[in-house]
Formats: C-alpha cells, sequence, structure tokens
C-alpha cells in the first residue's frame, strides 16, 4: 500500500517541482551520490529511499509535504541536511521519501543590519566562514569539526568556539523562515509567531522543514589557534591544565580536549591526550593557556591526580578492551570545558538552558560492522550514564539538567532533552502540526497530541 503511494506521489512530484529542483529515483547517479554521501556510516540504510528529491525553493518543499500530509500515514519522509547527525534514521530513511536540502545553499549578507541570511543546505567550513571573511565578519557556528552543517547545528542548539561569547548558535538566530507540515511558509520571529520562533531554536525537527536562517554576525580579525597532542603519561598535566582555564574565565577563548583509544595494527591500543586552544583574537592574554603549553612531548613530569584522572583511568580502559574484539575504530571522551557566564544572556528557546552554564561531555566512538552496534550502542549507555553519577557525586552537575540534543544517544527519552520545557512545546507541535505530518520521520520526536 504505502509503496504504491509514494510511487504515485513521486510520480506528481517530478512533474509539480520547479526546474530548479531536482528528482532522482535509485539507480540515478544522482541517487548514489546522495545516500552514500552522509559523514556517518550508520546513517546509510540497506534498502535505501524510494526516490532522492531535492526542492530548489521554499515552494518546492511545501509542495512536498502537502503531498505526504495528504497522503496515507504509512508513507514516511526523512530530511537531510549536512547529515552530520550519526543515529539511523535522523537523516535517512528505508524506503520511504529523502529530502535532501543539498541546493539551499545561498548566503545573504545584509550590510545595513549586519545579519546574514543562510540555508540549511550549508556546511559552516568553509562555506559559512569563508564567505563572511570577505565582509570581516563572522558568525556564531561550529568549531573545527569537519562536516557539521547549518541547519542540524541551530535545530539541536549549537556548541562552538564562540559560545562563552555569545551563548549557543541558536542564541543569535533572529528569524527562521519554516515550511509548516501543512505546507504553509512563514518566517517567524520574537515578533512574529513567537513561540514558534523558540520551538524551533533547538526543537529538532518537529514543526515542519526549515529553508533559512537570519542570524547576527559580529566582526572578526586574525584568531589564535593551536592543536597539541600529548603523550597519554601527561595525562595528569592535561587535567590540571583544564581546571586552570576554567578559573581564568575569559569568554573570547575555548578549550578542547580530547583522551582518545584508538586499536592499531598490532592489536594494541593507543592511548593519546589532545587539545584544541582557541582565542578570538591573533594573542591570547598572557598564560592564558600557559598550562596546556607547558607540557613537551616528552618530559616525565607529571602533577597530582585528580578525580577525573582516576575515573578515566578505569571507565574507558575497559570500553577500550572492546575496541579489537567488536569493530572498535576509536573512542574518546570529550571534555568542553567553558565560561561560566556563557548562558547569562542567551533568550528563550525550546531546549532549557541559562543562566547557569552547561558544559557538555560527548563521546565519540567509532567501529564497524552492523552486527556490532548493539555492543558498542550499550556500552555507550553505560558509559555516559556512569559519567553522570560520578559528575553529580563530584558536584559538577546534578539531577535533572537537561540533555543536550546533538549529542543524545540513539533512543534517549524527550523529556530528558526538554525537562519542564516539553509540555509547552507539545502544545506549540499541535498548534503547528495538527496531522502529526512529523511523526512519519526520525529524529527525538516531541509527542504529538491532536487538539
Amino acid at each position: 500500500m504505502a509503496s504504491s503511494t509514494i510511487e504515485k506521489i513521486l510520480e506528481e512530484l517530478s512533474k509539480s517541482i520547479s526546474p530548479k529542483a531536482n528528482f532522482f529515483p535509485p539507480g540515478t547517479t544522482g541517487y548514489e551520490a546522495v545516500t552514500n554521501s552522509y559523514f556517518w556510516g550508520s546513517s546509510i540504510q540497506n534498502p535505501g529511499p524510494a526516490a532522492v528529491l531535492q526542492p530548489g525553493d521554499a515552494e518546492d518543499v511545501s509542495k512536498i509535504l502537502k503531498a505526504i500530509s495528504g497522503a496515507d500515514y504509512s508513507v514516511s519522509f526523512a530530511i537531510k541536511a549536512g547529515s552530520h547527525i550519526a543515529p539511523t534514521g535522523f537523516n535517512s530513511t528505508s524506503g520511504g521519501i529523502l529530502i535532501d536540502m543539498a541546493l539551499f545553499d545561498k548566503i545573504t549578507y545584509h550590510k545595513d543590519t549586519t545579519l546574514v541570511d543562510l540555508g540549511p543546505g550549508l556546511l559552516w567550513e568553509p562555506r559559512v566562514y569563508s564567505e563572511l571573511a570577505k565582509y570581516g565578519r563572522n558568525v556564531n557556528g561550529a568549531t573545527s569539526c569537519k562536516g557539521v552543517g547549518v541547519a542540524g547545528f541551530n535545530l539541536g542548539g549549537g556548541y562552538g568556539n564562540k559560545t562563552n561569547q555569545f551563548g549557543l548558535a541558536m542564541d543569535t538566530i533572529k528569524a527562521i523562515e519554516v515550511v509548516l507540515p501543512s505546507g504553509k511558509i512563514k518566517t517567524v520571529s520574537e515578533n512574529s509567531d513567537r513561540d514558534l520562533f523558540r520551538a524551533l531554536k533547538g526543537g529538532g525537527n518537529n514543526f515542519g522543514i526549515v529553508t533559512k536562517w537570519t542570524m547576527e554576525t559580529h566582526e572578526q580579525g586574525p584568531i589564535y589557534f593551536k592543536m597539541i597532542n600529548y603523550e597519554h603519561k601527561y595525562f595528569d598535566r592535561v587535567q590540571a591544565a583544564i581546571w586552570a582555564y576554567i578559573q581564568k574565565q575569559v569568554p573570547k577563548s575555548n578549550v578542547e580536549t580530547k583522551f582518545e583509544w584508538t586499536p592499531t595494527p598490532r592489536f594494541k591500543v593507543h592511548v593519546i591526550s589532545h587539545a584544541e586552544l582557541f582565542y578570538d583574537g591573533p594573542e591570547p592574554p598572557k598564560d592564558l593557556f600557559k598550562e596546556f603549553l607547558d607540557i613537551p612531548p616528552i618530559t616525565e613530569t607529571q602533577s597530582e591526580s585528580g578525580t577525573w584522572k582516576e575515573l578515566m583511568k578505569s571507565l574507558p580502559n575497559e570500553v577500550a578492551k572492546g575496541l579489537k574484539d567488536n569493530g572498535g575504530v576509536q573512542f574518546y571522551p570529550d571534555i568542553w570545558p567553558g565560561s561560566p557566564t556563557m548562558f547569562k544572556n542567551s533568550p528563550p528557546s525550546a531546549w532549557p538552558h541559562g543562566p547557569e552554564a552547561l558544559f557538555p561531555l560527548p563521546v565519540r566512538c567509532m567501529w564497524q560492522g552492523k552486527e556490532n552496534d548493539k555492543y558498542w550502542l550499550d556500552t555507550l549507555a553505560s558509559f555516559t550514564e556512569e559519567i553522570r553519577q560520578f559528575a553529580v557525586k563530584q558536584g559538577c552537575t546534578k539531577d535533572g539538567v537537561p540533555t543536550y540534543y546533538n549529542l543524545a544517544l540513539d533512543g534517549t527519552d524527550v523529556s530528558l532533552i526538554y525537562r519542564d520545557n516539553l509540555p509547552h512545546l507539545i502544545n506549540v507541535r499541535a498548534q503547528y502540526d495538527k496531522l502529526g505530518v512529523m511523526n512519519r520521520t526520525g529524529g527525538f520526536r516531541i509527542p504529538h497530541k491532536p487538539l
């Protein structure tokens, strides 16, 4: 039933979408390129989508959503933009319609307002940053991590190198053009459809398909950025450097640290520590990164052990034992120490943050073989829960802190992401997605309550 319905929808859409749009059925070069161009292999599904549609403008997106909303409920779809989120089904579909936003790649800088319009098909690096550099401007986007797209980053929140200065990326959004599940096209802001505007900031793909973001920009001059790898025996000193950095509270700076376990061809596990040092200026204040820069790669000097080291000495080493036998490629916890004042001016949004700071602790794990999925997903779930419990005991966090959308594990209950904001978001979704159309796609789903 669903197959024949989708075929009929696709036939009609192939004739009605604009000349700017692309329609790629299975077997075409375009289909193969789109369905295999994900950042994470876990996003690729087999069998793949019934077809790929690349809308050329908001009107095309409207036609697609109208066709889906009017079809049998078994017709599913997925929305692909930057493709950086890893859980299966969040930006891919098996047998449904794949809406690929790649053609929404325009960047328009407005000199009079210093705002910039960004299409959801863009990646922060190199397109957005390179284009704004022509005007001596920048935007509060992603860090040096490759492959991160504008759409998912903004829909989930957006921690970056400038979070200590400006909050999350979504805190600097001024307007959003969105196609509602009904097909209606709206531009929302604090002055128009305020509830929907706030819900879209951190609310994932629960309220429609975003076709344009309007964001604040700021002046951008030379920056300081340094990446350093350390031998694992200097874990103590890296840990001490993290704590020393936090105490200095310099909003124009950012530090990311990783503690990485990688199997080698000789069946050993190679362990290193890594730091990325960022300052929004040509030279950082004296001694800002001193503790990191003083760690030489070959010295044997060690400082006193700390609680984080003791935790990392046990948990990741236990996880690392499974790398060789379960298709493991890489595993590392990643610490993002930040300024306590990062969210003091954050405006309301779907994801509850501010005025207290929230420092995420991403855990990156890569493996091969679908047969190893359960092992690693279970391992990640138990590892992150042990980390959370340990942090609560140490007074680093507390129960009830919201889980960050863009780093949440598969199967995370949506109530853990939105906490006290969830009842309001349920009401907003009921208003703008009356037929529950967004239930047909992947993502962390805010429950649908018919009005």
